[in-house]
């Protein structure tokens, strides 16, 4: 396991999550025979000391053939991914991602941009998280060491083909 950097500002660590976009034509299809169903699995691999659970994956359901974009927020929609970060508790974190990723067709190579948004909060109350901006965002962990995580996002259809798209999603959190 590599170790954390060291810099004036701390400790590094960082997490690793591997995103998997599933978009295929006949799954869950309702009566109408128009709808789909989208998910993307989250796996975390931790590379320090922080340790992050995946509580649910970001799921994209009753996705309509006439949609061109579909968009899961990661505030208010049932349907974000989860992940709660332990630590040191009431420690301050800063948080850095990028929120762009380009996912490309496991067969074709084709790609496909999937834009992400990013919510967290100290309690595990969803509706009263704060979006985070991808640049450094101070945070703090709770009195139990917790940081409650959802991710949702964005990601135009109009021309993806069928079929299974992978890529990966990196978040930095670091203590300060």
């Amino acid at each position: 396991m590599p170790t954390a950097k060291k810099t004036a500002m701390g400790k590094y660590f960082f997490l690793l999550i591997l995103f998997i976009f599933q978009f295929e034509s006949g799954a869950a299809q309702t009566t109408d025979g128009d709808s789909q169903s989208i998910s993307i699995a989250v796996q975390a691999t931790v590379l320090s000391a922080i340790e992050v659970t995946t509580i649910r994956d970001i799921t994209f359901s009753n996705v309509q053939r006439s949609q061109q974009e579909v968009y899961v927020s990661p505030k208010l929609s049932d349907s974000a991914g989860k992940m709660v970060a332990s630590g040191i508790p009431n420690a301050t974190v800063q948080i850095n991602f990028q929120p762009r990723l380009q996912l490309v067709h496991i067969q074709s190579g084709e790609p496909l941009e999937f834009s992400y948004d990013v919510a967290a909060s100290a309690e595990d109350n969803q509706s009263s998280s704060q979006i985070l901006e991808p640049s450094s965002r101070e945070l703090q962990l709770n009195e139990n060491g917790e940081l409650y995580i959802w991710v949702g996002g964005r990601v135009n259809i109009n021309n993806a083909k069928n079929g299974a798209y992978e890529g990966q999603f990196t978040i930095e959190i670091t203590y300060i």
